[in-house]
């Protein structure tokens, strides 16, 4: 089974939203007494917020990448973008 991960979850409200949606879906498709391998990078979010507050965005992001590829060997997942294309298909479908 392929492991998704995710880059993202700032805090635990956030993460475990990630969780619970995705578990949800993929247990539509695949039945409720299976589960998805996930990693999600949750941030340490006062490092980023110093890194992006610097202007140095190109450092944050090579440190995000970074370290969710250690974990996951299949699947990444740019969650701002996903993120950014559902809002304008709601706003303006």
């Amino acid at each position: 089974m392929a492991t998704l991960g995710i880059v993202g979850g700032i805090g635990p409200a956030s993460t475990i939203e990630y969780d619970r949606t995705i578990i949800g879906a993929y247990q539509e498709r695949h039945g409720a007494s299976s589960a998805p391998l996930i990693v999600i990078n949750s941030i340490d979010a006062h490092r980023m917020l110093g890194l992006f507050g610097a202007g140095r965005l190109p450092e944050a992001t090579a440190y995000l990448v970074a370290e969710l590829r250690v974990r996951v060997t299949r699947a990444l997942l740019d969650t701002t973008t996903i993120h950014a294309r559902a809002a304008v298909e709601r706003l303006w479908p």
